[in-house]
Formats: C-alpha cells, structure tokens, sequence
C-alpha cells in the first residue's frame, strides 16, 4: 500500500504497516533488512502485455524503457536487492532464472497497484502458538469424549483409572484431627489460591504482592501474583489490584521527575519529554510531559537509554497504557531524576534467570541526598480540591489535615512506595505522591540554571548585602547608612537631544534651503536649524528608498485623504520616505524635477485595503 500520512498509534496499538525505503542513499538499516531479507511473490493479478499472459517484465536499467531480459511469471518467488521509486532491483530469482538476477522490475504501477506480495513466515511464536492451539483442540476432544461416556472430566479419577502406585494424598500428610473438630477450625488444602483482590489501592501487609520478572522468550518485564497464582504481562491487571505500590515497594518500579539538568532545557519555558508508544521512538509522540512532572519508571534500558514509562488514564473509567522516552540525552545529561537513591546492586553476583540482568539495567540520575530536594507543589487530581494527609502511612488510615492546591512543601522526609512523609516542622503525616493508578499529585519545581557572574557583579551582590538590616541584642534592628545618591552623567549626542525635543519629526523634518552667500543648495532641520546633505541623510537612515509594491500609488498634497492629488507612481517606482504618520501615512519627498531646489513634501497611504 502506498501511505500518504502516518495517525498516531495509541499505547497499546500494533504495527501493522512497515515502511519500505525507496530512496537512493539512506541509512535505514532496518527499513533495508525489509527488503532484503524476506521472499516476494509475483501478484497474478498483474497481466503481462508482451506475453499476454501473466507475468512481469524485467529490464536491464532502471528506465522501464531499457532492454527487455525476460519475464517472471505470476507466483514465483524472488528476492530484491533495494527500490528506487516505483521501480526494484532483483537479487534473486526462484526459477533458475540466472541471467534475470540483477534486472529491475516494476514494484508499482503507476496507478499505485502493487506487483508483488511478501511472504510472510511463520515465527517459532507463532509455530509454538500454532502447537499449543492443536493441544488444547486434542484436550477439548478428550473432554468431549469423557462427557459423552458419563464421566466428570474436571473430577477425581475413579479408582479404576488410577495407576498401581498409589500416590498420598494432601490430606493423608496432616495429623488426625479430633471429632468433635468443626469445619470451620480445618485447615485449608495445601494448594489453595486466594484470588486477586481487584480494586485495591494498597495491600495490607507487604508481602504476597505482585512481583516483577523477565520473560526469556518475549524478553519483556511479566508481572506474578504468588499467593494467587496470577501470571500477567500488561499492567491493567497490576494496577487494580493495587500492584503500584507493591512494585515500588519492592524497588522494581521508581518514581521520577520530569527535571532535565541540560542548561538549554532549563533555560526553555516551553521544553517538554516526548513519550512514544513503540520503543523504537519513531513517529509521532503520544504524549508531552512538561519539566516538574512525576512519573512511574518501570524499566531502564542502559544500552539504548530508554525508560518505560507508566501512563496515568486520561479520564476517569479508561486504563492505564505504557510509553517510551529517552531518560538521558546523547551527551549523558540525565533527564530523569530519581526520588530515592537507586537501591544497591551487585555488580559482580551472576545474573539471576528470573530478574532482568544487571548489565542492561540502568537508573534515573540519583538525588545528592537520601531523597530528592524540592519543592513540591501539592496538584490534586481533576475534580477534587485538597489531598488529604493521613496519621499512617495506610491510605485508609485517619485523617490528619488537608493539603490545598498549590500547596508548597520544601522536602519529604520519608518515602515508602506512592506514599510520602511530611516534615515534622509542616505537621507530620502521610500523603500520596501519586495515585493508585500513577496519577500525579504533586509537581516539582523545575531546576534553574545557575547565573554567570560577569566582572564586578560580585562587588554589587556585595554592596547589596551590606544593606541587609541587622539585629542586635537588646537594641532590635539597626538599619545602615545609605549612601547619598549620585546622579548618572550622560552623554548629549545630536539625535537624542533631536528625540527629546520633537520625537520622530524632529529627526526627519528637513527643507532644502540655499547657503547664504553662495548659491549651494543644502538640508536644514526645521526645529533644530542643523544643515546636512541628502547622502547623509540616506546614510544615517533618517530617510529611506522604498519601492511601490500596490500597483499604483496615489500621493496627495495632505495627510487628508480628500486632498488634492499631487501624482501617481506605477509599481516598481522608487521614492524616497520621510517618516510615518500614525494614521497609517507615510511622507514622502516629491521633486518637480532634477535638482529642484524646492522640493516638496507631500503623503501617501502605507498600505492598502484588500
């Protein structure tokens, strides 16, 4: 298919369109593999017109109009070497066809209808897949057959199914109980699982949570409920039952701000983190973050410095999706920083089969103390006005005080999974960095650049401590001497003083008058009386050469519209302007013919009505 213009792809959409280069030069490695590696077959929808059969023509050049070398008929397969255009180069042709190997071929017609089809193989995923799925159809006949003859297929098999060795059963392992023992003091089967508990924010106890594990086959993060028996690899599931602060918890997942430490991102006001759906980072964001936002980092990927990133729903009812961003940029400047410092790790311990190796792990820049410096500002979610503080560090603990939008805290002294801490000089108690489902609820203020000091700054910081009040024991504040103000001296030059006095006019009113005796013709100031050239005054840009762009220009003896017409240049005409009137006017000078010694002055509108 031919693409006109790429959409954006949602967090959790799939590709399902790969773009082919057809360019001459270019550095697409992996566009190239997919023209390169895989098989194409000979669409036979495509007729020949030399043959009148169906078949493709193959020349010896890239113009359709070179030396015909033969034809490929409809199915065989053939590789391709690149495309150019609508045009491809064959690398290899099925059918023995040697001689053709190297020719060009049309991958398009010129009405945009494709050629050729690629051959799509299976993967050994989709041949596993293909193996389980003939599995479960074998067990569902079985099932079936069981049902048909009367039998319980989810039962317990009858002792004349069972084997010769009989196997001991859970509760052949427990003691003997006592009669008079009632159901309800039994204890539970060996192998029983409590279901997940769906809807939960924070887990009562620490342990049985969710855990975070690498997938060797999909080499992607796969999340396992032990207690439950729960095995998932998308986070919907995760998330709802209350596996955000099970996962921060366990130091597998970080929470982060948005604050890069690059002096032109700080310097930016409008500099935001581009999230992307697919880690390839191509295309369009999906999402902007701006400096001061926290997020929840699930992976960091050192080699290509990639972070996954969690995605809060948008509105209420939606779930939660997954991004990609670059944590740090080329040069190493990190963009990311941590909230707590990374938890330690044994470089030299073997890499455990079930957690993510240690060499492709990398972090968020660590904090310069135990937890990062603020301050945060208290930002609730949409719909609500204050966060509430709790005693405890349990969300259904009491209530303590509520925190207002807006609401500035300088430090956090204690992080444990979403929930923070408050300083004891602000009151105490528990809040919620972010929401169950990663929602932020509070905004960091953005790192600011430090100031260059230029030569005798520090002198002035200096004189401006020394005006700082003091307090004295047993006197109170003592205010310093202030110096006596000195007056600034200026320098007096001829256009400022022209400024002063008449503004713009004062610097562009000037007559042609005669130089007394002598009969030479020069250009005085009406206000000012200052004598100057034409040259001169086209070399200090008092007056500028300007051009008629309307197709003609109508100059009046006033500023008036309804005055008389003095003149009418076509386009392209040079004239010479005074200054600009603020009613859209500008002043022009009008001589009556070469060398005129009285020239005159007369207006013309700026622009014109369309």
């Amino acid at each position: 298919v031919v693409v006109r213009k790429y959409a954006k792809m949602r967090a959790a959409g799939l590709r399902l369109v790969q773009r082919l280069p057809v360019r001459e030069h270019n550095d697409d490695l992996a566009g190239m593999a997919a023209v390169t590696v895989p098989m194409f077959r000979v669409r036979p929808e495509h007729d020949g017109e030399s043959t009148g059969s169906s078949a493709l023509i193959v020349t010896s050049e890239r113009d359709p109009r070179s030396t015909e070398l033969g034809y490929i008929r409809a199915g065989t397969k053939i590789g391709l070497n690149r495309i150019l255009g609508t045009r491809a180069q064959l690398a290899r042709v099925t059918d023995g066809q040697t001689n053709l190997w190297g020719g060009w071929i049309s991958f398009l017609l010129l009405d945009g209808t494709p050629t050729l089809e690629r051959i799509l193989e299976d993967t050994d995923n989709m041949k596993l897949a293909d193996e389980l799925k003939a599995e479960l159809a074998r067990i569902d006949a079985l099932r079936a057959a069981a049902i048909a003859n009367g039998e319980d297929p989810d039962g317990i098999a009858s002792p004349k199914r069972r084997t010769s060795v009989e196997q001991p059963s859970p509760s052949s392992l427990l003691p003997p109980r006592d009669a008079g023992e009632t159901a309800a003091t039994q204890q539970p089967p060996i192998r029983c699982k409590r279901p997940v508990d769906m809807g939960l924010e924070q887990r009562v106890t620490v342990t049985g949570g969710w855990r975070m594990h690498v997938d060797r086959a999909w080499t992607r993060p796969v999340y396992v409920a032990p207690i439950a028996g729960r095995m998932t690899w998308g986070v919907t599931e995760v998330i709802s039952s209350g596996g955000l602060d099970d996962l921060l918890l366990a130091r597998s997942w970080e929470l982060c701000v948005v604050d890069p430490m690059a002096v032109e991102a700080m310097k930016d006001p409008e500099w935001t983190m581009k999230i992307f759906s697919d880690a390839s980072m191509s295309g369009q964001p999906i999402k902007l973050l701006p400096k001061g936002s926290i997020v929840v980092c699930l992976i960091f990927h050192a080699p290509s410095k990639i972070a996954m990133i969690l995605l809060p729903p948008s509105r209420s009812g939606e779930e939660c999706g997954i991004g990609y961003a670059f944590y740090q940029q080329r040069d190493g400047r990190p963009v990311l920083r941590a909230m707590m410092t990374p938890a330690p790790v044994d470089e030299n311990a073997p890499d455990d089969p079930d957690l993510l190796p240690v060499s492709a792990m990398g972090h968020a820049e660590p904090p310069e103390g135990e937890l990062l410096e603020g301050p945060f500002f208290a930002e609730p979610p949409e719909g609500q006005k204050e966060l509430i503080v709790t005693i405890g560090q349990d969300v259904d603990s009491d209530q303590w005080a509520r925190l207002p939008r807006g609401y500035c805290v300088n430090a956090f002294a204690e992080l444990l999974g979403f929930r923070a801490r408050l300083p004891d000089l602000e009151g105490g108690g528990w809040v919620s960095l972010v929401g169950p489902d990663g929602t932020p609820m509070f905004r960091k203020q953005p790192l600011i650049p430090s100031k260059i000091e230029l030569p005798g700054q520090a002198e002035t910081n200096d004189l401006e401590d020394a005006k700082l009040p003091i307090v004295w024991p047993y006197l109170g504040v003592i205010w310093p001497e202030k110096p006596a103000p000195v007056e600034p001296v200026y320098q007096s030059t001829l256009p400022e003083l022209l400024y002063k006095i008449g503004g713009n006019r004062a610097l562009c009113d000037w007559n042609r008058v005669t130089l007394l005796p002598s009969d030479a013709l020069i250009w005085r100031n009406a206000l000012t009386n200052a004598q100057s050239h034409l040259d001169e005054l086209l070399r200090a840009q008092l007056w500028k050469i300007a051009f008629v762009e309307a197709p003609s220009l109508v100059v009046r003896e006033r500023m008036d519209p309804r005055s008389t017409v003095v003149a009418t240049f076509p386009r392209g005409s040079l004239v010479i302007a005074e200054w600009v009137a603020p009613g859209a006017c500008v002043r022009l000078l009008i001589p009556g013919r070469a060398d005129d010694p009285r020239p005159r002055h007369c207006w013309a509108d700026l622009a014109m009505e369309r």
